[in-house]
């Protein structure tokens, strides 16, 4: 067990690395004004752990521009999202058999129907936006006197990443989540996983 001096030192070292990669990370993906990906989410929404969504999107920075497509579940789900466009709302359309007999729909993307299966509404969910969420809660974990944090290689279906871990013990004003976990590609430098965890069962 490392001494409290070390284990300070460490926990410091960790955190410092983890910060810089996010930085590094978000000036490459700024630097990107367009990015075509296969996304995988998975949240805890009203207590209840969701399945895996398995999407292909296409996201623009600027206007923050989205489109998604789901491949499983929801097959052929399709939404679009155009800032500053439809007064703010999103095109939903649902794929498969319901898809044909409903009509494509104009929402928000923080109304009630919209956020009924995801707690974060669309647009916070480009790897921008993703990245820079986990950036400013890496920021203000350095208040955090009890914080643990970790660095450790790994390897990812195939891929050599980075995994970067900060654990709190306690809830704060500041600080609404119980772990930020970050696997950041060594060779792309970007990030390929987000994961924030909320105080309460893990």
């Amino acid at each position: 067990v490392p001494a409290p001096d070390q284990a300070a030192a460490e926990n410091e070292r960790a955190w410092r690395e983890c910060l810089a990669a996010l930085e590094n990370s978000q000036r490459l993906l700024d630097a990107r004004p367009r990015v075509t990906m296969r996304f995988r989410k998975q949240e805890r929404v009203g207590g209840e752990l969701g399945p895996v969504t398995l999407m292909e999107t296409k996201q623009r920075l600027s206007p923050l521009s989205v489109y998604m497509r789901w491949v499983k579940p929801f097959e052929g789900r399709e939404v679009i999202y155009h800032e500053g466009q439809r007064g703010g709302k999103m095109i939903a359309h649902e794929g498969g058999l319901v898809g044909r007999i409903s009509p494509t729909a104009l929402m928000k993307p923080d109304g009630d129907l919209a956020l009924q299966f995801s707690r974060h509404p669309l647009p916070e969910l480009t790897v921008w936006r993703l990245n820079r969420t986990a950036l400013e809660h890496v920021r203000k974990a350095r208040a955090d006197p009890d914080l643990t944090a970790r660095r450790v290689e790994a390897l990812v279906r195939g891929q050599s990443v980075t995994l970067y871990e900060l654990v709190h013990a306690t809830p704060s004003a500041e600080l609404a989540h119980r772990r930020l976990v970050v696997y950041v590609a060594r060779e792309a430098a970007l990030p390929v996983r987000w994961a924030l965890h909320l105080f309460g069962p893990p």
